[in-house]
């Protein structure tokens, strides 16, 4: 349906132009009416109309003021004109305002069935344009983030505005002849919020996604039970290339655990780094729990500038300092409270949180609920 909104300052006339056709077989819905351009302006503003029907004469801000109006602010709206056979001066106006078409008074039912059926034609036509345009926009957006992840450019802000900024990345894949339905079910899922797939080879699907997709999983392998997934750890920031190596990891495991499998990465931390950064590790490996905890703190450990820290520790690692920092500490939390009779407040106290509403708001970011709906989900794997 599209929204329409009706403007004529004789409420006789406006009833009826409102009540008097059967709008929604034509593909219209009324969402307001106003009895001149200035109470028009309003409610368009509220509604985002797509076609406004207005008089032409009316009091105080008439239809030609409405018309510059919203070729100005509004220039997707369609205008559909009011007008008697004597407004030939309104008439040439409304042409160079980009009028879609006028009605004549006294109006018959015939010249609105033939006049809306061409607008919903047009409207159509339009939305079909749009919906190409994204589908376009989406595909090269998928083609940047497919290159930040291969390592071969970084993605701007604007360009990752459309993608989970923390949650975990997993790779799908399932046997050759399960795949087509298997990425068609999850392509599905694509413009839900905070939930992104595409696929990159003809046998892999990934996946970024603000909360953990296991009930996806579950519900897609019950019909195609080949079905393998690798899961990173939970990231935040934006670290997708390091969630992306370890959701690649984990499934590679599919080949040793067998199909049909969710398997998620363990928690990596690379044989190959420098002492400096071998030593950094350490440091956080043994202190990260307290609450002063901080990169310039390990900076004085270790004699080198912050700035320095940071960069070599991201390059190396993979991760931006402060959010190797906060994985560990969920990481841990996450461990602790499958221990019934942790309380929430001392894991707080123990990952490094002195404020416990804080650590709450992080873990709820990271896995999606709270630390004690996490509690509750994994009981039954504390019994």
């Amino acid at each position: 349906m599209y929204k329409l909104i009706v403007v004529d300052d004789e409420t006789v006339i406006r009833r009826g132009l409102v009540h008097g056709n059967p709008w929604e077989s034509w593909g219209f819905t009324i969402v307001g009416q106003a009895e001149d351009g200035i109470d028009a302006i309003q409610k368009i503003k509220e509604e985002q109309p797509d076609v406004v029907l207005t008089d032409i004469r009316m009091p105080k801000y008439d239809g030609i003021q409405l018309m510059e109006h919203l070729n100005a602010y509004f220039p997707d709206i369609k205008i559909i004109i009011l007008s008697g056979y004597s407004d030939f001066e309104y008439m040439n106006k409304s042409i160079k305002n980009n009028v879609f078409d006028y009605l004549l008074k006294p109006t018959q039912e015939e010249d609105f069935i033939e006049l809306f059926s061409r607008l919903k034609e047009k409207l159509d036509s339009e939305r079909e344009e749009k919906e190409s345009i994204k589908e376009l926009e989406w595909a090269q957006q998928l083609l940047h983030l497919n290159a930040s992840l291969m390592g071969v450019t970084t993605l701007t802000d604007e360009q990752l505005a459309w993608v989970p900024s923390e949650g975990v990345v997993t790779l799908w894949t399932a046997e050759k002849d399960q795949c087509p339905h298997v990425f068609k079910w999850l392509v599905g899922e694509r413009k839900k919020e905070e939930k992104v797939f595409y696929q990159i080879l003809p046998e892999l699907v990934i996946g970024i996604c603000k909360e953990c997709p296991k009930k996806l999983f579950e519900t897609i392998r019950a019909k195609y039970p080949t079905l393998s997934v690798g899961v990173s750890q939970p990231f935040v920031e934006q670290n997708y290339e390091q969630g992306y190596r370890e959701a690649k990891e984990a499934l590679d495991q599919s080949r040793y655990v067998g199909s049909g499998q969710w398997i998620v990465a363990k928690a990596l931390v690379k044989n190959s780094v420098s002492p400096l950064v071998q030593e950094i590790l350490y440091i956080i490996e043994d202190e990260y729990m307290l609450h002063d905890f901080s990169l310039d703190y390990v900076s004085e450990k270790v004699g080198k500038t912050s700035a320095y820290i940071s960069k070599i520790f991201k390059k190396e690692t993979g991760y931006k300092f402060t959010a190797y920092i906060t994985k560990k500490r969920m990481e841990k939390a996450s461990q602790m409270l499958k221990k019934i009779s942790t309380k929430v407040y001392e894991i707080s106290e123990a990952v490094g949180y002195g404020d416990t509403s804080a650590f709450i708001k992080v873990f709820r970011k990271i896995y999606g609920v709270s630390p004690s709906e996490y509690r509750e989900q994994h009981r039954e794997s504390m019994l």
